[in-house]
């Protein structure tokens, strides 16, 4: 028998040899079978398998046409059989037409288990076109021949059937292969004679193959196969029960319904196996649990399922099972296809499985891949059950824990060099280069990380970075350095010890530690805002310069120079005064490599610190402007390095201003018309670059920008119109960025003839895009832009009519389609810039169009804050901004169309008062209050029915915390005080009371209130002005007053001047103090003119802040007065005459 193994093995023929005495298949059915071409029809057939004893003992007859036979003394070798495997394990989809003469010898073929074709040259193609051709057209016999050759087979020769058998039957899972059901039996039989354990092996495969279609199609199952496994799980041969744990652990997934009847059975035997005192049992038995588990999915199964991951756990060993490493492996595999896909089964089995992978993460001699299916297991435990997991970790204590995080450390180790290292091949942040080991260990280090934070652990990990960082091999180093990346969020208490770690790393003589270390720094300042960078400013800065200077290792000054992009975008501009020359200097140096992902990541960097810089930029203009230039010029056949190139001059540009940009923007702007070919075909990436160069360009030229756009406007236009209703995001943005562009444009070249030609085609472009549906931004843009363009028409001195009529109807029509609160806001807003235009409502409808759209977005308010999320303040943000646009709006049209507005306005106002309905914000009320101040301003004596309804709760929101609301009140008194007439007589002294309370609130001249302030005391001067015989009964009432020697209101309103924060009302009053001082109003100047020292303060204030807190003529005026007073025209009777005289002229 060892004579047969040997030589059977060392050379096994394409269809192995056997003895006339074992020939296997009934000759008859195998030329029925291998004549037919059609595989459905030998499904129909299924004859019968005799057998053994019942097969014919002779050979075939000899045929006239055969192929030649072999000569046996010479057979095929294994390597041969495999060689003729390769190219032919994918089944094709249909038949291809058949060759006769391969046909033909097919059928010889497999007629014939001893014949295989005559060595010649061209022996090796025939042999894989006939097998090819067999597996493709005939499955059913060649898996016959196989399986019937295989028993009287040598070890060596069974090894290489079941491989091809394994390939033949796995290539046809997804098509039908009707034989397959007629192999169950033999199946089984086969593996009650099979002694060699790697060749059972094999056969476990085969019996997995066969199982999965099966258990896939038959009701019935297959019992054969579990009655051999309880048999041999039920044995007291070890090498039984072996073999009953491996097939049962190869089973497929979701079989668990089919091993019902012998679950118990099954079960009990597992359990026994995993306390087994043998380690390949009790390896064995912790895959079969798996499988076992599939059959476990009722409530009623948690006792069992939890006793079972419970042995799983106890049987793990302290050493391998090296005969079945795999095991282990291929279960946990399983098991974590089964959590996912039963994840209600396992709710309460999350402690144990918990304890499950912990156990198995102290497994020294696990390999990296089955720890990484472990940290996976425990990402989705973390995923799904994440309360009860961090529990879990908490309990754990210090020594569990630590050696937790200790397994995933060094799983990060698990890292290779890479030779894309070397050439910048690589991803910036180097992820693709590491092992799914590393990926792995990372992920699970972040969701502790941020589920539990550290606590308590910071001595400890601080001290295993240490000795991480201090160790021997690279490969620690670099995982030390990663902990810090991960662990930095929540060591916030000791960012500048790790930030010196890393430092300190940035001088390891291997460039991976090295690039870890820039990588981290780069962490490092995103965790620590700008704190940090304030502390470790001098050191970062320089360090990552030098970092830079690592010319051997391209992806080294990819990353350093990604860190110094991420300072400066993090940095304020005198954090990086005292490097900007050596950082530019640098960064330019770096734009001579030819590595392009070198040279866009040092111009984005560029760019950063030219915007963050701003006009100090422009000692360094003259350093980095020439290499840029040449390199747009050098660019004109890479679209992608010019588009990179000139936004980082836009950037420039708008940094150093127009007087330093000018004459280089002819140059760049001239290659990048002559690139408009390439820039037609380029990606999107590429055009939106450009396009944001272009707007950079024209924000800082302005209206000399306008002498490039003849050759650019085209560009501009096919951008904005490239999308349609595409949702590609590339596309969009591109249509997106064309249209920002053309805002700009319309912005900064409104008045300047050279855009006037351009207006009606940006138009045609803007108008459908107030609906477009796929970007809001774009609506945001397109409805901006509609003002700008009416005013760029009558800058011409042209009739706007035809714009108006284009533009006004369509944004109007939008308003009542736009769902977005933000986007509605805009609308609003650029509405309401289009009605200040003058003559931009000169239609009635257009007038009644754009009142009907606010009335009906204010009885939509209420619906609209139903909608609302109690938590969300954004929403009420936004909602808010749409009434103040509203507000404004309202007030443009009484101011612009008072007379159109008068007839409406009481359903206007019925609309406005909801606003001061429970529910709304004070800011929404305070709209309302504004809308109600601009009404009595402008309709006087029509407005007079109002004062009932207003006045009181003008009275009654002075008292609001709210400073937008206590302003528009204080405000509002003002305007009654003015227009009021006898409506405002009898809240006279409430009023002052309440301007008084408000001016003398402790917290009166806070930021926050200062404006406030200012439009209290404003108030109060023109009730002083206005409805000067009302304040009589009012001064008694107010002790406060009295308690300072101030005896009426007026002395009372001077001694609160000047007014400084709101120069508009500062405007005013100081004007208001000028005109009564001009007519020697009595009560200004007190008794013997006692209160000029006052008033002569008070200019002296304001005066230098002419144009300010005083007009030019206001400013004349009390110059001129001042000149008065120093003649002394004005003094009469004054005690103090001198010292006036002498504050006089030193005002002056």
């Amino acid at each position: 028998m060892e004579d047969e193994e040997t030589s059977e093995s060392s050379a096994l023929s394409l269809t192995v040899h056997k003895s006339s005495s074992s020939y296997p298949v009934k000759k008859r059915k195998i030329q029925e079978l291998a004549a037919s071409s059609d595989i459905s029809s030998m499904a129909a057939k299924k004859p019968p398998i005799k057998k053994m004893d019942e097969r014919p003992t002779s050979p075939p007859p000899e045929r006239t046409s055969r192929i030649p036979v072999r000569n046996h003394d010479h057979p095929m070798t294994g390597k041969e059989l495999l060689e003729m495997m390769e190219g032919s394990t994918s089944p094709k989809k249909s038949r291809t037409i058949p060759d006769r003469d391969l046909q033909t010898k097919a059928k010889v073929y497999l007629d014939f288990p001893h014949l295989s074709p005559e060595p010649h040259e061209n022996r090796e193609r025939e042999r894989q076109t006939l097998l090819r051709y067999c597996k493709e057209n005939y499955p059913n016999a060649l898996t016959l021949k196989l399986f019937d050759l295989y028993p009287s087979s040598g070890m060596g020769r069974r090894m290489l059937s079941a491989t091809v058998l394994h390939e033949i039957i796995l290539q046809y899972r997804s098509r039908r292969l009707p034989i397959i059901f007629r192999l169950k039996s033999i199946v089984v039989s086969l593996l009650e004679a099979e002694k060699s354990v790697p060749a059972f092996e094999l056969l476990t495969t085969i019996v997995s193959d066969i199982a999965f279609k099966v258990f896939k199609t038959e009701n019935d199952g297959w019992p054969e196969l579990l009655s051999f496994i309880v048999s041999c799980l039920d044995s007291d041969s070890p090498e039984r029960q072996r073999s009953g744990l491996l097939v049962f652990h190869k089973l497929p997934q979701n079989v668990g319904d089919f091993f019902k009847p012998y679950l118990e059975t099954i079960y009990l035997a597992v359990l026994s196996h995993l306390s087994s005192k043998r380690l390949e049992n009790r390896t064995l038995a912790f895959g079969a649990s798996v499988t076992l588990l599939e059959g476990l999915r009722t409530p009623t199964d948690h006792s069992w399922i939890n006793y079972i991951l419970n042995a799983m756990r106890k049987s793990l060993s302290e050493t391998e099972c090296k005969d079945y490493k795999d095991v282990i492996e291929e279960g946990l595999k399983k098991l974590l296809a089964l959590l996912k896909d039963a994840q209600e089964i396992y709710v309460l089995q999350v402690s144990s499985l918990f304890e499950l992978i912990l156990k198995i993460t102290e497994k020294d001699w696990l390999r990296e891949e089955a720890r990484t299916v472990t940290v996976e297991f425990f990402l989705v435990l973390s995923e799904q059950w994440r309360e009860k997991i961090i529990l879990k970790l908490m309990g754990l204590g210090t020594d569990k824990f630590g050696r937790f995080i200790l397994m995933l450390v060094r799983m990060i180790s698990q890292i290779e060099d890479d030779i894309h290292f070397y050439n910048g091949e690589g991803d910036a942040d180097g992820q693709l280069r590491y092992s799914g080991s590393y990926i792995a260990g990372t992920s699970c280090l972040e969701q502790i990380t941020y589920a539990l934070g550290i606590g308590n652990m910071v001595p400890v990990t601080l001290d295993l970075i240490g000795q991480f960082l201090a160790a021997q091999e690279w490969q620690r180093r670099v995982s030390g350095l990663t902990c810090i990346r991960i662990f930095s969020p929540v060591m916030t208490d000791h960012l500048e010890q790790l930030m010196t770690m890393v430092l300190d790393s940035l001088q390891d003589p291997h460039h991976r530690v090295r690039f870890a270390a820039v990588h981290a720094i780069t962490t490092l300042m995103e965790d620590s805002e700008s704190e940090l960078q304030i502390q470790s400013r001098n050191r970062i800065l320089p360090a990552l310069v030098a970092a830079r200077q690592d010319t051997e290792n391209p992806d080294m000054q990819l990353q350093a120079v990604r860190a110094i992009r991420e300072f400066c975008q993090r940095c304020t501009p005198d954090d990086l005064a005292p490097y900007l020359n050596e950082t530019v200097v640098t960064l330019v140096a770096v734009l001579k490599n030819e590595n392009q992902k070198l040279q866009e990541m040092s111009l984005e960097a560029l760019a950063s610190v030219a915007s963050l810089s701003q006009d100090r930029f422009q000692t360094q203009y003259v350093a980095a402007m020439p290499r840029l230039l040449l390199n747009v010029i050098n660019a004109h056949n890479n679209v992608t390095l010019l588009a990179k190139n000139a936004n980082c001059i836009g950037s420039i540009a708008v940094a150093v201003g127009k007087y330093n940009f000018k004459a280089d923007a002819r140059e760049v702007i001239r290659v990048i018309t002559l690139a408009k070919q390439s820039l037609e075909v380029a990606d999107n990436q590429t055009r939106i670059c450009i396009l944001q160069a272009l707007k950079k360009f024209c924000t800082c030229l302005q209206q000399d920008f306008a002498n490039y756009l003849e050759d650019l406007m085209p560009v501009f236009l096919s951008s904005a119109q490239s999308v349609g209703q595409s949702e590609n995001k590339d596309l969009l943005r591109e249509k997106t960025m064309a249209c920002i562009l053309l805002y700009t444009c319309a912005c900064h070249l409104k008045e300047n003839d050279k855009f006037f030609p351009w207006v009606r085609k940006v138009a045609e472009i803007f108008v459908p895009l107030l609906n477009f549906p796929l970007e809001s931004e774009i609506r945001k843009v397109s409805a901006s832009a509609m003002p700008e363009l009416l005013h760029s028409v009558k800058s011409q001195g042209t009739k706007a009519s035809f714009l108006i009529m284009m533009i006004v109807p369509p944004l109007v029509n939008a308003l009542g389609k736009e769902r977005e609160k933000g986007v509605l806001a805009i609308m609003f807003k650029s509405l309401n810039k289009c009605i200040q235009i003058p003559g931009s409502i000169f239609y009635t409808r257009l007038f009644t169009l754009i009142v009907d759209a606010i009335k009906q977005v204010l009885i939509e308010h209420p619906h609209r804050k139903l909608e609302y999320d109690p938590f969300e303040e954004d929403d009420k943000k936004e909602e808010e901004k749409v009434i103040i646009q509203i507000g404004n709006c309202l007030g443009s049209l009484i101011d612009k169309s008072s007379d159109k507005v008068l007839p409406i306005l009481d359903e206007i106002l019925s609309h406005v008062t909801r606003l001061w309905g429970d529910g709304n914000t004070e800011k929404e009320k305070a709209v309302a209050f504004g809308i109600f101040n601009v009404v009595m301003q402008k309709y006087g004596d029509d407005a007079h029915k109002y004062y009932s309804i207003y006045l009181p709760l003008l009275l009654e929101a002075c008292d609001n915390k709210n400073p937008d609301m206590q302003q528009e009140a204080v405000c509002g008194i003002g305007i009654c005080a003015e227009f009021g007439a006898s409506n405002f007589r009898d809240s006279a002294e409430a009023a002052i009371g309440c301007l008084n309370s408000v001016i003398t609130s402790t917290n009166a001249l806070s930021s926050e209130n200062a404006k406030v302030y200012s439009a209290a005391v404003s108030a109060l001067g023109k009730i002083c002005k206005f409805q000067r015989h009302c304040i009589k009964t009012a001064e008694k009432s107010f002790a406060h007053w009295q308690s300072q020697g101030i005896s009426t209101v007026i002395p009372a309103w001077l001694s609160y001047l000047p007014i400084k924060n709101n120069p508009m009302e500062a405007q005013l009053v100081h004007e208001q103090l000028c005109s009564m001082v001009e007519r020697l109003d009595k009560e200004i100047l007190g008794p013997q003119n006692l209160n000029l020292p006052k008033i002569l303060a008070v200019f002296e204030e304001v005066l230098p802040e002419r144009g300010n807190l005083v007009t030019e003529e206001t400013a004349v005026r009390m110059t001129d007065l001042l000149k008065r007073f120093r003649s002394r025209q004005l003094f009469g009777y004054s005690s103090n005459r001198q010292a006036i005289g002498d504050f006089v002229k030193r005002t002056l």
